[in-house]
C-alpha cells in the first residue's frame, strides 16, 4: 500500500483518526507512506512508536533537499570526522562537502527539537533559527502540559481568584521552560561577546555560503580555504554541543 500525501486536505485530528485506522486495520500490508508535511510526519512517527513491537517493523527516513541535492537525514551520523580527515589530507573540496552535510544535519536536529513547523527546506528552518533566540524544546509536549494544568485549574472548586492564581502559576512554569541560550566568550582584547543560537547559526550560514556551497558543485576553480573549513568545523562542533545539552535537561 503506497500512500502519498493523501491527507493534506484534512485537519490534524481527522488525519490522526484515519492513520489510526490504517495502522490497526492494515497490519498485514507492507505500507509506504510519503509526505512533505513535517507535522504529519512527526504525528505518524509518534503513533508508530506507541506500539513498540510494530515499530520494529518500520524504517523511517527523512529526505532533505537543498540546492536540488538530496540528503538522507540520519541523526546518529556526523560528518565532522570525515571532514577533518579530508582536510588533513589537503582535500579542501571534499572536506567542504562533508561540512555542508553536517550543517544540513545540524539544522534538522534543531528542527526536530524545536518543532519549527511544516517546512521541508533548510533555508526556511535556518530563517526561523536566525529570527529568534527563544525556543521551546518539544513545544507540543509543553503545550499539552500547559493545557492540562489550565483545565485542572478551571475544574477546581476554588474561587475565581484562586483559579486565576493556578493558571498564572501554570503559565509561569511553561515560560520558565523556554530556551534562551546565551554564553559569553572572551575576545583577544579581553572584551566579552555574548553569543546565542542565532549568532552561531548566522556564522555557520556564512561559512555555508562562503565555502560549503562551492565545495558541493563541480567548480574546482573555486577557492576553498583551509582556515575557513577549520572555523566551520569548530562552529558545528559547538552547535552539536548545544544540541546534546538540549536533548537532556533545559540548557542553562
Amino acid at each position: 500500500m503506497v500512500l502519498d500525501d493523501f491527507l493534506t486536505s484534512l485537519d490534524m485530528p481527522n488525519r490522526k483518526l484515519i492513520m489510526k485506522y490504517i495502522l490497526e486495520e492494515f497490519k498485514d500490508y507492507q505500507k509506504l507512506i510519503l509526505t512533505h508535511n513535517l507535522q504529519f510526519f512527526n504525528m505518524t512517527r509518534k503513533m508508530i512508536d506507541l506500539d513498540s513491537e510494530d515499530a520494529k517493523q518500520w524504517k523511517i527516513q527523512k529526505l532533505f533537499v537543498h540546492d536540488n541535492q538530496a540528503f538522507l537525514y540520519d541523526k546518529h551520523l556526523s560528518y565532522l570526522n570525515d571532514a577533518s580527515e579530508r582536510l588533513a589530507q589537503g582535500d579542501e573540496h571534499s572536506a567542504g562537502n562533508s561540512i555542508r552535510k553536517e550543517f544540513e544535519r545540524v539544522v534538522i536536529e534543531f528542527e526536530q527539537l524545536f518543532e519549527l513547523g511544516v517546512v521541508e527546506e533548510s533555508k526556511n528552518i535556518i530563517n526561523t533559527l536566525e529570527s529568534q533566540d527563544k525556543f521551546y524544546v518539544k513545544p507540543s509536549e509543553q503545550l499539552n502540559d500547559l493545557l492540562t494544568a489550565v483545565q485542572s485549574a478551571l475544574d477546581c472548586q476554588g474561587s475565581e481568584q484562586q483559579k486565576f492564581g493556578y493558571i498564572k502559576s501554570a503559565l509561569n512554569k511553561a515560560q520558565s521552560k523556554q530556551i534562551s541560550f546565551k554564553e559569553k566568550t572572551q575576545n583577544p582584547n579581553e572584551s566579552f561577546l555574548e553569543t546565542t543560537i542565532k549568532t552561531k547559526i548566522k556564522k555557520a550560514k556564512f561559512y555555508k555560503n562562503f565555502i560549503l556551497n562551492p565545495a558541493s558543485h563541480h567548480d574546482y576553480d573555486a577557492d576553498i580555504f583551509t582556515k575557513e573549513c577549520e572555523n566551520a568545523i569548530k562552529i558545528l562542533k559547538y552547535l552539536n554541543t548545544i544540541i546534546n545539552k538540549l536533548k537532556g535537561v533545559r540548557y542553562e
